[in-house]
């Protein structure tokens, strides 16, 4: 299944093994001039050797056998094959198409989805290419094999050694109780960046006894989650720390640099399923949890400021950020199909929501709010049903619903945060495979026509391109891969 992903802004991510690669791409060439350079110094030697020799024309041919038997001392030995002229392959790198594939355009749209299968699970990034009018492409552009089941992930360009805004890390919460930092740009990693808490792994230690031992229970790295995280989220303003939910009914905030604990919060009483920090304000976090409640906490003192029942599990939670306003508002979805809005500002005691909707009949799963087009809301459930909402004026209003996404059910949904791409979306679900879907085009512009005074001029010119020629295609009598029923719905 694909349980996760996030999409990576453009211009971000470089490729570590591209400059090794180009590097020894040149370094080949310099050699072949080089030694093109001595053949040529060879084959004048040969010709001024020849007009002082007459050939022999019945000479018989030369063994090699013979000419090692006699002059051994005339052989040459080099120690690497970069000083061995007649060997052109001096290096194992990319040919020109795959380094040209490897390589980051700024036009490139990367995103990270975490893939988790019974056998193995491995996290992957993609490319979508989306460039004029050409067809969109979604391509794997490398994979990483991960040491544990994934649940979670969360994306930030800070880097512990490298400074704020040079990183292209991925957090991953797994089953094992830990958070291990990856570096993208880093295509053949085999270990993370940064472990946080998790199983202990002895690494190097060899058995050398046949006896069967008992299984031990595994140990825990000290401050570490004992439950499995389900949700992890960067601090936007203090990048460097990073806040994680467990089963273990706890919440607790990391230093990425020092990769240590600093803080635990125990304010929920049952598995914490989603945490997402304020968008502005470094220390408030948001929290929601399988003991029915979502909460926001001061993580400097601990205190709760809000707190709202919820009609069920909790599934996710998530800011409402909206441009020029302050954010005091928050969604969460429970897994009886709610979707309700809270205002942080009457959070006490018996308060009730902004509004609440039953959207779905099974879990509301997944969700994602624009950070480009306000009040643009995606809903994804298990039960297979993808909706698009309008909650700008603190109301829902249904604009699309759709089926037939072969996803199966859903888990994941994740609209882009690219000014030029502010209608796209990434989803995923149970039956493994990643979509990315434009919302300007699917469903015969509903959506689009909807929220098209809110878009950029730009945007609503390529869509409104887009949009006719999906409707030629259509009437030509070509389906759309896209929000079709296909066999995967009941």
């Amino acid at each position: 299944m694909l349980c996760a992903s996030a999409w990576i802004p453009k211009g971000v991510s470089k490729t570590k093994l591209q400059e090794e690669a180009v590097e020894a791409v040149e370094a080949v060439e310099a050699a072949e001039a080089a030694e093109a350079a001595e053949a040529a110094e060879a084959d004048q030697a040969s010709e001024a050797v020849q007009m002082d020799e007459e050939p022999d024309e019945e000479s018989e041919k030369v063994e090699i056998a013979d000419v090692l038997a006699d002059d051994l001392d005339g052989l040459k030995f080099h120690k690497s094959n970069r000083d061995d002229p007649y060997i052109k392959d001096k290096d194992e790198v990319y040919d020109e198409d795959e380094l040209d594939d490897m390589t980051y355009r700024d036009t490139d749209m990367p995103l990270v989805a975490l893939r988790a299968g019974e056998d193995i699970s491995q996290m992957e990034v993609y490319i979508y290419e989306d460039v004029d009018d050409d067809e969109p492409n979604l391509y794997l552009h490398h994979e990483t094999v991960l040491p544990a089941f994934p649940l979670c992930v969360a994306w930030s360009s800070y880097h512990p050694t490298l400074g704020y805004t040079r990183g292209n890390l991925a957090a991953v919460g797994s089953f094992l109780y830990g958070i291990d930092i990856w570096d993208l740009n880093d295509v053949d990693s085999l270990e993370p960046l940064v472990s946080l808490g998790g199983h202990y792994v002895e690494r190097g230690k060899v058995s050398t006894s046949n006896k069967k031992k008992k299984k031990k229970a595994p140990k825990i790295v000290p401050d570490s989650h004992t439950g499995e995280v389900m949700s992890v989220s960067w601090n936007p303003v203090q990048n460097e720390y990073l806040a994680s939910g467990a089963a273990d009914n706890t919440v607790k905030l990391w230093d990425v640099e020092s990769g240590s604990c600093v803080q635990t919060l125990a304010h929920h009483s049952d598995k914490v399923q989603a945490v997402s920090w304020h968008p502005t304000e470094e220390s408030l976090l948001l929290s929601a949890s399988f003991d029915k409640t979502v909460q926001t906490v001061d993580v400097r003192s601990g205190d709760v400021s809000s707190r709202f029942s919820l009609n069920g599990d909790a599934e996710k939670a998530l800011w409402i950020n909206r441009t020029g306003a302050p954010t005091s508002s928050y969604l969460a979805t429970t897994e009886d199909g709610f979707i309700s809005q809270f205002d942080m500002r009457k959070g006490g005691s018996g308060s009730s929501p902004v509004w609440s909707l039953k959207a779905f009949k099974g879990a509301a799963s997944a969700c994602s709010l624009s950070a480009n087009v306000d009040g643009l809301l995606v809903v994804g459930s298990v039960d297979k049903t993808l909706k698009v909402f309008d909650i700008q004026q603190d109301r829902p209003v249904e604009v699309s619903s759709r089926r037939g996404l072969r996803c199966g059910a859903i888990f994941d949904v994740h609209l882009s945060a690219d000014m030029d791409h502010p209608l796209l979306a990434s989803v995923g679900g149970s039956l493994g495979s990643l979509k990315v879907i434009d919302f300007g085009v699917v469903g015969e512009a509903d959506i689009f026509n909807h929220f098209k005074a809110r878009l950029p001029s730009h945007v609503v010119k390529r869509t409104e391109r887009r949009i006719a020629n999906a409707q030629a295609a259509r009437e030509a009598g070509d389906s759309s891969d896209l929000g079709d029923n296909d066999g995967d719905e009941d």
